[in-house]
């Protein structure tokens, strides 16, 4: 964990830290250990950080509600300079993919590679999927569940083909 803005920041890391970095960003209802099968084929050539985002995992939830886009911004610039990365590659699924994308076009200069995963060119919030689900976790918090099985079983209903290892 590294403390920044006042929260408590979770990642994981992987590979040599003198290697090129790759930061990993994860998606709306994921964590940094989404990650792990792509960390562990890429540890070898690259130094690997996969970070638990603002409200994700093991990282702190933002007592103020900030949830934009800005706010993840900010926290990247915030951990990038805690982390001493001057140049990096980064890969962003989702909202990490629209949080990579706004950070690399506030710094160019850092940011050699980007490869952004499942980002609509333009997001009509008024019209996206589930956003009274959004809403309710937003105000109340992640659905809490009584063990590893009934997790598994909730996310099966909109994940059907995944293997239950990634699960």
């Amino acid at each position: 964990t590294i403390e920044a803005r006042g929260l408590s920041f979770y990642y994981t890391e992987w590979g040599d830290s003198n290697a090129n970095s790759i930061i990993l960003l994860h998606g709306l209802s994921s964590t940094c250990r989404l990650w792990d099968p792509v960390a562990r084929a890429l540890q070898d050539r690259y130094h690997v950080i996969a970070l638990d985002q603002r409200g994700h995992g093991d990282t702190s939830w933002s007592e103020e509600c900030a949830y934009s886009t800005a706010d993840y911004v900010v926290d990247i610039e915030a951990l990038v300079d805690l982390w001493g990365l001057d140049a990096f590659d980064m890969i962003g699924l989702s909202m990490g993919g629209m949080n990579s994308i706004a950070y690399s076009a506030r710094h160019p200069e850092k940011v050699k590679h980007l490869i952004s995963v499942d980002v609509p060119p333009r997001i009509r919030h008024d019209k996206r999927p589930g956003i009274e689900i959004d809403k309710h976790i937003a105000e109340h918090g992640h659905l809490e569940l009584p063990d590893h099985d009934a997790a598994l079983k909730l996310a099966r209903l909109t994940n059907q083909i995944t293997p239950d290892a990634s699960l």
